[in-house]
């Protein structure tokens, strides 16, 4: 079988495994199940399985008057930096110019922009509301690619050791290491218990709190607790609260900060609705708090996620809720956190989204309605720095 029909048959597999994918879900896992039941693929058929699925997540999707088999293609065609020349025959047949193969990526999205195939403005859900702080046709490139696996070490990690066995290694502040798309932390044991997995968007974020006093944290959406780890590495004399509304993420929390154990907390909780009082667990017990007890308040709240699109392109293309929607719960969970708040202590507010309406939008909102002083706000830019986006405010209760 020559490699046009062996790649032809690769669409066909990657069009199977898109259909069984059920929207709203991490597509790895849709992956992973069809892989385990279609054991005949080798390696490189898995990677090329791979690589056309995602770039319909990425792109192909967007290509809206070709079926979804051309898009798939499509999709693969614009992102690949290198074609084999076996490809030319098809390039031909979606009526592509015969050089494409040496044309970059921008000249690429330029000529199926041009030729009315493609929108650049449609291919980015609710392009309007990306806030102006934002380059947009760099936050479109940004999403054509995987970003860099950021860590976070919180013991010494040997650099010189760590580039012998690795390639593409880059560091950030705080000596956060960059690992290329793909890299395996099982297969880094220099590595083990010595860094956590935490996007540089996040690190980057945090620093902005090393200039601010503060004893006691309530990180009210806590996730998995990696930005609740980032401060207890940092300051021995800190005790976290943590709630989350789901419990099986927080007993991910709880499995991840086991270190750090005797100085953290934790409950379910749903901010969506006015509360009175918190009752944390803790190592000594329980531990109820009434009102005005904390130094800071950790606000990463449910967000559109559309900063990160680039890691997870598959919720690009199921997005479904307005940011309004987002801006509204987000102002709400705030708003429910501030009586636990100290007069002058101050909410950090966190989002991994693009639009202005779930991130300046909602700081102005706390400012007018609530009486907030905004201290300090802006962007990561995820494309400056091959990671996620992410939108930080650092408000203060007068």
């Amino acid at each position: 079988m020559n490699q046009e029909a062996i790649f032809n048959r690769h669409v066909d597999f990657a069009l199977t495994c898109l259909k069984t994918h059920q929207p709203g879900k991490p597509f790895h896992l849709s992956l992973r199940s069809y892989f385990k039941s279609n054991k005949k693929f080798g390696s490189k058929d898995r990677r090329r399985i791979r690589g056309l699925c995602y770039s319909w997540f990425r792109l192909g999707y967007t290509f809206g008057a070709l079926s979804q088999r051309e898009q798939i293609v499509m999709g693969y065609l614009v992102l690949q930096t290198e074609l084999d020349t076996w490809l030319d025959g098809i390039i031909e047949s979606l009526e592509l110019p015969s050089n494409w193969s040496g044309l970059t990526r921008d000249e690429r999205l330029n000529f199926v922009e041009g030729a009315g195939t493609w929108s650049r403005d449609k291919s980015f859900p609710y392009m309007e509301e990306v806030s102006k702080e934002l380059n947009r046709d760099d936050l479109i490139r940004s999403m054509m690619d995987q970003p860099k696996l950021w860590l976070r070490p919180f013991r010494a990690v040997e650099q010189e050791q760590l580039e012998q066995q690795v390639t593409d290694v880059t560091y950030g502040p705080n000596g956060a290491i960059g690992l290329q798309v793909g890299s395996s932390l099982d297969q880094l044991p220099m590595l083990k218990n010595k860094v956590e997995v935490q996007d540089l968007s996040s690190q980057i974020a945090l620093n902005e709190l090393s200039q601010y006093d503060f004893q006691t944290v309530w990180d009210c959406c806590c996730a998995s607790g990696g930005k609740s780890l980032n401060l207890l590495d940092r300051r021995s004399e800190l005790d976290v609260f943590a709630s989350d509304l789901r419990s099986s993420i927080l007993n991910n929390f709880i499995q991840r900060v086991k270190r750090h154990k005797r100085r953290t907390h934790h409950t379910v909780l749903d901010l969506r609705k006015p509360i009175s009082s918190i009752e944390f667990l803790g190592a000594s017990g329980k531990k109820k708090i009434a009102s005005e007890a904390f130094d800071l308040v950790l606000a990463d709240v449910p967000c559109s996620g559309s900063g990160t699109w680039g890691r997870n392109p598959e919720f690009k293309r199921s997005f479904n809720k307005t940011p309004e929607e987002y801006a509204s719960l987000q102002f709400q969970i705030v708003r429910n956190t501030l009586p636990f708040l100290k007069k002058g202590g101050h909410v950090m507010y966190l989002t991994c989204s693009v639009y202005t309406r779930e991130n300046e939008g909602v700081t102005n909102r706390l400012e007018t309605e609530l009486g907030l002083l905004t201290v300090k706000k802006g962007y990561v830019k995820g494309y400056e720095n091959d990671s996620d986006s992410m939108f930080y405010g650092i408000l203060q209760k007068k």
